[in-house]
């Protein structure tokens, strides 16, 4: 990332090229969870919805028109915050490949709270929790959940998530955009 020189792990899944770690960015309003840097060294930053795709805070409590864009956001030149498409098309092509397996093929080798994953895939997904609109940190060790650049409804976006070895795998959940949670970019290209 020329904006702060960090560098990313990069995994091909299907014929697209993923981020294998959350992203670290600093945007000036971003969050680690507990406030702590080293948790932004393992598991990435929190954004709301309206930061992680670069736009108006009020699109936080509004509908703001979004649906199957490409939007860099808060990602790396060359990358953007993908859609529910994207993120569909990655979970459908990792449950052909490992079918009821899919949950522990995305999650990383450590770091879950129960049985870790395998990250055959690559994906590196890590337990980074997330952050309520009131402040509190939730669901470290127990759930990656990540945004995609769609929207619910005024005050919802559609946000992929992954749970400990109870999840059957990568699913859309809807999440208040003023919830913080962790950002993987996908390439343009």
């Amino acid at each position: 990332d020329a904006r702060d020189g960090q560098e990313y792990l990069v995994v091909i899944i299907g014929k697209r090229a993923w981020m294998a770690e959350n992203l670290r960015f600093n945007d000036g309003k971003s969050e680690c969870y507990n406030s702590s840097s080293d948790n932004c060294r393992v598991y990435g930053r929190y954004y709301t919805w309206s930061q992680a795709l670069g736009i108006d805070a009020n699109c936080d409590s509004k509908r703001c028109t979004t649906k199957n864009r490409s939007i860099r956001g808060v990602c790396p030149e060359g990358w953007h915050i993908p859609t529910q498409k994207e993120w569909g098309a990655l979970a459908q092509y990792v449950q052909r490949k490992a079918g009821s397996k899919v949950n522990n093929v995305l999650r990383s080798t450590f770091a879950w709270k129960g049985a870790q994953g395998s990250n055959e895939s690559g994906f590196n997904a890590l337990p980074s929790g997330f952050r309520y609109q009131n402040g509190n940190f939730m669901s470290l060790g127990k759930t990656a959940r990540f945004w995609s650049a769609d929207e619910f409804n005024e005050v919802e976006s559609i946000a992929w998530e992954l749970y400990n070895e109870y999840g059957t795998g990568l699913e859309p959940q809807n999440s208040y955009k003023q919830h913080e949670l962790s950002v993987r970019c996908v390439s343009d290209e």
